[in-house]
C-alpha cells in the first residue's frame, strides 16, 4: 500500500490478535448508549421533559405562540381578558363588578355588589325579602312583600292592617281580630232595640240635625257631605262611596261596611283609606243617639 492512510482500520479475527499497525485495537462504538438531552437546530436545548422549538426557547409547561415565545397558561384571574371572558379584574373579589367568574355583576346573580345593591337573594321573587330589583322589603315600599300579611302592615311591620286585609294573627289587625285570614272590622256597637221602623227623618230630627249641623246642614260640606234635610242626608249617605276610605258611607243591612259607623265611633283608622277626627266633632253620640243610626242602617237605611 503506497502513501498514508487517513483513517486507521481495525480488523479482528477469530484466531489472533489484530494485524495492521501492530498495535492491539479495542471495539469502539461511533455513538453514546444514551442520549440525555434533546438538541434543536439554531435554538436552546433542555434536559428534561420540556419541548424543543426551531428558533425559540423551551420551557416546562405553559404554551408557545407562532413566533415560538412560550408565556403562562391564561386564566381567570390574571388581570388579562382574554377569549371566552367578559371581564377580568385580577381578584378573587365577588363584591365589585366583576364576579370571580370574570363575568360583570347583575342583579340576581346572588352576590350583593358593593354601594350598587342593598340585597341579592339570586331569584326573581319581587315578594320576598329582596325583591328582584335588589332592594331590601320594607313596610313602606307599596308591595305586599318580606313577610307582610297584606300591603306594608301585618307580619314584621308595625303599622296594623286594616279591616278586611290580610292576617294570620289578631296582632297583624288594627283591630286585633283576625277571622279565617283577614281582619274583622273590630267594632264594639251597644246593645241597641233593633228598631225595624227607623227612617231617614227618623236620623236627620234625633241625630244629624242637633248634633251634626255645623258641618252638614244649613249649606255645609265639610268632607263633601251635605245634610240638609233628610232627602239629601239618605242621598249622598246610602251607596255612595266615602271620599278617601275603600267603602260606601252606608251599606244597607250591614254596619261591618258603613264607613259612616267608624266615622262616629272615631274608628276611621280601620278602613283602608279612612282618615280623620271621630264624628260628631264636639263629641262622641250617647248610646241612645248612636243606636237611631245603627238600627236605621241595619234596617235598610230607608
Amino acid at each position: 500500500m503506497s502513501g498514508t492512510s487517513e483513517a486507521t482500520v481495525a480488523s479482528t479475527t477469530e484466531d489472533g490478535p489484530d494485524v495492521g499497525t501492530g498495535a492491539t485495537s479495542e471495539p469502539t462504538s461511533s455513538s453514546s448508549a444514551e442520549s440525555t438531552s434533546t438538541t434543536a437546530s439554531s435554538g436552546t436545548t433542555t434536559s428534561g421533559t420540556g419541548t424543543t422549538t426551531s428558533g425559540g426557547t423551551t420551557t416546562s409547561g405553559g404554551t408557545t405562540d407562532s413566533t415560538g415565545t412560550t408565556g403562562p397558561v391564561a386564566v381567570c384571574g390574571d388581570g388579562v381578558v382574554q377569549a371566552g371572558e367578559v371581564c377580568d379584574d385580577g381578584n378573587q373579589d365577588d363584591s365589585d363588578a366583576c364576579l370571580v367568574t370574570c363575568s360583570p355583576a347583575k342583579c340576581g346573580d346572588g352576590e350583593v355588589q358593593a354601594g350598587v345593591e342593598a340585597c341579592d337573594d339570586g331569584n326573581a321573587d319581587d315578594l320576598d325579602a329582596c325583591s328582584d330589583a335588589c332592594v331590601q322589603a320594607s313596610c313602606f315600599d307599596k308591595i305586599a312583600n318580606g313577610g307582610e300579611t297584606d300591603l306594608d302592615c301585618g307580619g314584621a311591620c308595625k303599622q296594623g292592617c286594616k279591616f278586611g286585609q290580610g292576617c294570620a294573627v289578631d296582632s297583624d289587625c288594627q283591630a286585633k281580630s283576625c277571622e279565617g285570614g283577614t281582619c274583622a272590622s273590630g267594632l264594639t256597637l251597644p246593645d241597641c232595640p233593633g228598631d225595624p221602623d227607623v227612617t231617614a227623618a227618623i236620623v236627620f230630627a234625633a241625630v244629624v240635625a242637633p248634633r251634626c249641623g255645623p258641618c252638614h246642614v244649613a249649606g255645609q260640606s265639610a268632607g263633601g257631605l251635605n245634610m240638609l234635610d233628610a232627602a239629601t242626608m239618605q242621598a249622598n249617605l246610602v251607596g255612595v262611596k266615602a271620599q278617601t276610605a275603600a267603602m260606601l258611607r252606608v251599606t244597607p243591612g250591614d254596619l261591618d261596611h258603613s264607613y259612616l259607623v267608624y266615622k262616629l265611633l272615631d274608628l276611621a283608622y280601620y278602613v283602608t283609606g279612612g282618615s280623620g277626627e271621630g264624628m260628631p266633632l264636639d263629641g262622641p253620640l250617647s248610646d241612645a243617639e248612636l243606636c237611631v243610626v245603627l238600627d236605621w242602617i241595619s234596617s235598610g237605611a230607608k
